[in-house]
């Protein structure tokens, strides 16, 4: 309804699309009919768009005033178009990018992609990364945070060496294509074990080559967060480990279950993390023997299974403890064991 009110009233028609299938072909004979005979008509967007032998035909008969063209259905342009014999019709090959202007565009932006990447960004139209709009890219930046924290979270988790990812996507968070998540994924998991550098155009096989098996899956259950990231980690002596992460917010990303425990934690900075039994004074023990080593806890947060059963525990500090600290932790009544990681 659109495209039909714009041929009626406009005087100059200019196009600014992309080609695709409902694009193509969207200004034809029936377009011709509806416009004013002054109108002029100019497209520097792409062939194919505008009919072209609908429009020599309107150009022949006076239908419309004019047209301008840079881009054309097949390119270059036939030396025997009819387009080149009309008078009505100015006719470019395609100079849109040629320009000054445009080539310094292009080069300030080839730059702050370049700027991206160096800062740890999304690489943008590379032919050796996963491509991704950048409108969409712009979009799913927090959860590629997210997932590149939750990749170095699990990294650092289990005991023993992991021989596989498996990673569950759900809610919102499948609006997005899984590619560049599970390549954020793979990025921060390796970023803690390898020496750099690790991108998105070689981690995933960097991954391959440590012989970490990949499995990424798009999940519909109905979840208790409106979007979840879950990655699970198995060892080569068959242990399983687990983490899960949302964003409440584009800038609120959390930790919400680490081994099958509901937490509630930052996903970033220096972390203890603790299995202990849910028994009085447990953590109160930890609580002090950190505020002793003059070490400021940011945040507690832990979870349990049942009342005197196991719990976990997060604990985000302010500064790195010293690894004494981690055994006289570990040394404490009721610590099934404990580590310290940076995400």
């Amino acid at each position: 309804a659109m495209v039909q009110r714009i041929v009626r009233e406009a005087d100059y028609i200019t196009v600014h699309s992309p080609l695709t299938s409902e694009t193509r072909g969207i200004i034809g004979a029936k377009q011709f009919e509806m416009m004013k005979p002054t109108a002029r008509l100019i497209n520097c967007a792409r062939g194919g768009i505008i009919d072209e032998a609908a429009l020599v035909e309107a150009l022949k008969s006076k239908r419309i005033a004019g047209a301008a063209l840079d881009v054309f259905s097949k390119e270059p342009l036939a030396a025997d178009h009819p387009l080149r014999s009309l008078d009505n019709v100015v006719l470019t090959p395609h100079l849109g990018a040629a320009t000054a202007e445009a080539q310094e565009n292009v080069a300030i932006e080839l730059a702050q992609q370049i700027v991206d990447l160096l800062q740890g960004g999304m690489i943008r139209n590379a032919v050796n990364a996963p491509a991704v709009d950048p409108a969409a890219l712009e979009a799913m930046r927090p959860y590629l945070r997210l997932a590149e924290q939750l990749g170095k979270f699990i990294s650092q988790l289990p005991d023993g060496r992991i021989v596989r990812l498996n990673i569950l996507y759900g809610g919102t968070v499948l609006d997005y294509p899984m590619v560049p998540l599970t390549t954020a994924v793979a990025k921060g998991f390796l970023e803690v074990r390898l020496d750099p550098p690790i991108n998105y155009v070689n981690a995933l096989r960097r991954l391959k080559q440590m012989g970490v098996e990949l499995t990424d899956t798009r999940s519909s259950k109905i979840f208790s967060y409106t979007n979840l990231i879950t990655i699970e980690a198995i060892t080569d002596e068959g242990r399983a480990y687990n983490v899960s992460g949302t964003l409440f917010s584009p800038e609120l990303p959390r930790i919400v279950i680490v081994n099958e425990k509901d937490v509630d934690t930052l996903p970033y900075g220096n972390l203890v993390v603790i299995e202990n039994r849910d028994l009085p004074g447990t953590i109160g023990a930890v609580a002090t023997l950190i505020g002793s080593r003059g070490i400021n806890i940011a945040q507690v947060a832990w979870g349990r299974t049942r009342p005197g059963g196991d719990a976990m525990t997060v604990i985000n500090l302010d500064d790195a403890p010293p690894p004494e600290l981690i055994e006289e932790i570990r040394r404490l009544p009721n610590i099934l064991w404990a580590k310290t990681f940076t995400v």
